[in-house]
């Protein structure tokens, strides 16, 4: 009798074990960088995120708000900082605190597969308090794979040539157009009228496996000379994280293709001293095949 009793107490546990999910990778550290999916507790509006280690990185709901997430490290307890952006036309954050809380402090645990987070909005400003009080944002991101194809020619830039890309901002609808060469340097132009510029440059997974790092489908951003929201001026430059995609969304909605979605940002949104425009932001998508 005493045997069945153990046996089943066995049983029990390892049921337990399999259903509950792995701490960091086989035990260790999580792996923060990758492309995500989630909801905001009590919200059916999904998320999209693309984080780089340490950052630049992105959160995005399909009801069109836009966060900058920086500081999150591959190492538990997971910590960082995000920031609500202004986007076109008009989408209003929350500037400078005066209305409602724009910063917000994240924390949480990192799994295999998974990011158990929390974010505790700042106070505002000093000098000006938030009328609503501190908000707490929490959201489960669970590692998501939006492409499979190949992403690079071995040994090779990507682009592998030079193209041209179609596109959108989100959730404008405002037309993009980059023309972006081999190993992706861009120009460009969008609807507001500003000349862009800037760079693509994918990023090199941080476990490296026979001595190879292998691609990921993951890019660092750049992009130069677009439109401020405080200013009303071309010429801000921004800074975030690109991924590869065979679903599209906005304008491209059901239309079969692959598709490259960016989200950008003002470097010095997280600043001590805020500058004008800092808390522009883009989320754009561009038609690549």
């Amino acid at each position: 009798m005493r045997r069945i009793v153990q046996h089943l107490f066995l049983v029990a546990s390892l049921s337990l074990l399999v259903g509950c999910p792995k701490l960091g990778d086989g035990g260790g550290a999580p792996d923060v960088q990758g492309t995500w999916t989630s909801a905001f507790s009590g919200s059916a509006v999904p998320l999209t995120a693309a984080i780089i280690a340490g950052g630049p990185g992105f959160i995005y709901s399909a009801d069109g708000n836009l966060y900058a997430v920086t500081g999150l490290q591959s190492s538990n307890p997971l910590a960082g900082q995000m920031l609500h952006l202004d986007q076109p036309p008009g989408v209003q954050a929350c500037a400078m605190g005066a209305v409602c809380t724009d910063r917000f402090a994240l924390y949480g645990t990192g799994y295999q597969d998974l990011l158990v987070l929390s974010a505790r909005a700042s106070p505002g400003l000093p000098e000006i308090p938030d009328p609503n009080g501190p908000q707490l944002l929490s959201f489960d991101l669970t590692r998501t794979q939006p492409y499979s194809g190949p992403l690079i020619t071995p040994g090779g830039p990507f682009p592998a040539s030079s193209t041209q890309w179609q596109g959108y901002y989100l959730p404008s609808g405002l037309a993009v157009v980059l023309d972006v060469k081999a190993g992706g340097a861009f120009t460009g132009t969008d609807a507001p009228g500003c000349a862009l510029s800037g760079g693509i440059q994918q990023v090199s997974a941080p476990i490296v496996s026979g001595g190879i790092a292998s691609d990921v489908n993951l890019f660092r951003i750049t992009l130069n000379g677009a439109l401020g929201f405080e200013s009303g001026k071309c010429g801000v430059d921004l800074t975030g994280v690109g991924y590869l995609s065979f679903t599209g969304t906005g304008p491209f909605k059901g239309v079969p293709g692959t598709y490259f979605y960016l989200g950008v940002y003002n470097p010095d949104a997280f600043g001590e001293v805020l500058q004008v425009d800092f808390d522009t932001g883009y989320m754009a998508v561009f038609k690549v095949q």
